[in-house]
């Protein structure tokens, strides 16, 4: 389904819109001012393969996953927006968990966080960011433009600018994740440690350690 817009939707999961058990393509949407109580103010997506092109996510709000909440699902993001959601735990643009989820060709910007991962926040998946602009996302506490914990993450062509949070990983945080970079752009991105990018083991299992991959990355200005 295509060419509509959800608008100042609520629910305990998925505020503009809850995908289960199934495989759609949609596009050409716009998801606006929703709330998930729980998570996925405007997207929850579960045990689904799903592809969204052309979609605005902007201005929604949950407690975790505030644009989009990616559970046990496959999902491919084309030329989307996730601008200005606000969770109050983690993942204020983007939160997935145990999912496999290809985003291309997208910005995820100015999106805010109350604990970690203020544009993305990914824990068991795997990640794959392909000419992606991660832009001004904020954090209070780690990985103000992405934290990443015990997963495989790809990056291609990816810029991640002016994202903060107070403690680790003003760019992005890698808690025992297997990550490649290439071209990649980190800059004027702040923390208390780690304003670029933080590395470390998984702290939940010190024994899963990270393992990153840089090629053609330029970090500066943190």
């Amino acid at each position: 389904f295509s060419n509509f817009t959800i608008i100042n939707g609520r629910a305990g999961s998925g505020g503009g819109l809850y995908i289960e058990n199934s495989n759609p393509i949609i596009t050409n949407l716009d998801i606006t001012n929703n709330n998930g109580i729980s998570s996925g103010g405007g997207i929850f997506i579960q045990y689904s393969s799903s592809v969204l092109t052309d979609i605005n996510i902007i201005s929604n709000t949950s407690a975790k996953g505030a644009g989009i909440c990616s559970d046990n699902s496959q999902a491919i993001f084309e030329n989307i927006n996730v601008l200005n959601n606000i969770s109050s735990i983690n993942g204020g643009g983007i939160d997935s968990y145990n999912s496999s989820d290809s985003i291309n060709n997208s910005t995820i910007s100015n999106n805010h966080s109350a604990s970690n991962g203020g544009g993305v926040y990914s824990v068991n998946s795997n990640s794959s960011f392909d000419n992606v602009l991660i832009i001004g996302n904020y954090s209070e506490i780690h990985g103000g433009g992405g934290y990443f914990k015990s997963d495989s993450t790809l990056l291609n062509n990816v810029t991640v600018s002016d994202n903060t949070c107070v403690h680790d990983g003003g760019g992005f945080l890698f808690h025992g994740v297997d990550a490649e970079l290439t071209s990649v752009l980190i800059s004027d991105n702040q923390a208390k440690a780690g304003g670029g990018l933080a590395i470390s083991e998984n702290p939940d299992n010190t024994s899963e350690q990270s393992h990153i991959e840089l090629y053609n990355v330029t970090i500066a200005y943190n």
